[in-house]
């Protein structure tokens, strides 16, 4: 099996395991493991156990369409520290897909 593959399996593993296999906005049984912010703008994927959150698939695909804020899916799995890529700055509030949010 690939690294990646482990990572990413390691990810849904640990994050399911923390919120109890539920979905964090609506207690359904989890079906994903949602990144928080966008892997893509991680230097290294950004598979960190405060970037993700378990999800239904309807609650997964409102967080996808940005309808679910990071910080209210922060809140719902009660992630206190707030993870952020290393360029953006910590003191600013993000979308899903690294856009300043006013």
């Amino acid at each position: 099996m690939k690294k990646k593959k482990l990572i990413r399996q390691k990810f849904r593993e640990d994050v399911f395991k923390r919120d109890n296999f539920s979905c964090v906005i609506c207690g359904k049984p989890a079906k994903d493991a949602h990144h928080i912010i966008d892997r893509s703008l991680w230097p290294d994927e950004g598979y960190h156990l405060d970037n993700g959150v378990s999800l239904c698939e309807e609650d997964h695909k409102k967080a996808e369409e940005g309808k679910i804020t990071c910080d209210e899916l922060r809140k719902a799995a009660k992630i206190k520290k707030v993870l952020l890529p290393p360029r953006f700055k910590k003191n600013l509030s993000y979308d899903k897909w690294g856009n300043l949010l006013s």
